[in-house]
């Protein structure tokens, strides 16, 4: 009889892989000063990892706007940072005009810093331009360059017993659903590359895999 199995993945599940965990994530977050990001003329976001920051940025003050705005986050919510919460604070505020006034108090305070009136935004502006540059901060944090590799390796410690656990139940002609809560592409890597696992693996954009 074929059964239809599912694991759930923590968010620990690849950080033996050395992705970063939901605390170190937090951590690093926090620590961001604007000598660690840069805004290029053309709006593309980069974090900087140790390098040397050019001594002009046309952009300084998106990024000041970048970095104060986290911590007015932390000092609003007086609890410990979380990226989740801090996105889904973004988000309803958008979305819901949730905490519109603390949010556009905010704002009208930062924007006394700025000399320049044609420079200042408003609420809208900063937070549409703050939310794209914050998912690609996350993804900097959380991507590896290996997991776009179009190549297997054929080990995966300390994975292999849960590949060969897979396997089993896959020569059993059960049917396996893996649902991950990482932001990362371990185990994506990993099913579509291992030997005995690629053939069966759909991520749901292909039909390598399928039933259908």
């Amino acid at each position: 009889m074929i059964k239809q199995i599912s694991f759930l993945l923590g968010s620990g599940f690849s950080a033996p892989d050395g992705t970063k965990t939901v605390r170190q994530i937090n951590a690093e977050i926090q620590k961001i000063s604007v000598e660690d990001i840069y805004i290029l003329p053309d709006l593309t976001f980069i974090l900087l990892n140790g390098q040397k920051k050019p001594e002009i940025s046309s952009r300084y003050f998106e990024e000041l706007f970048f970095v104060e705005f986290i911590k007015f986050f932390v000092t609003l919510s007086k609890k410990d940072f979380d990226y989740e919460e801090f996105y889904d604070f973004v988000i309803s505020y958008q979305r819901f005009k949730n905490n519109k006034a603390e949010i556009d108090g905010f704002v009208a305070e930062f924007n006394k810093q700025i000399p320049v009136p044609e420079m200042q935004m408003n609420a809208t502006n900063n937070l549409s331009r703050f939310s794209e540059r914050f998912s690609k901060l996350i993804a900097s944090l959380l991507q590896t360059k290996k997991y776009y590799e179009d190549i297997g390796l054929g080990d995966y410690p300390p994975y292999d017993s849960f590949i060969s656990y897979l396997k089993h139940l896959l020569d059993e002609k059960n049917q396996i659903t893996v649902h991950s809560l990482n932001h990362d592409l371990l185990f994506e890597h990993i099913a579509s590359k291992h030997a005995h696992l690629w053939n069966e693996f759909t991520d749901g954009f292909s039909d390598v895999g399928s039933m259908y």
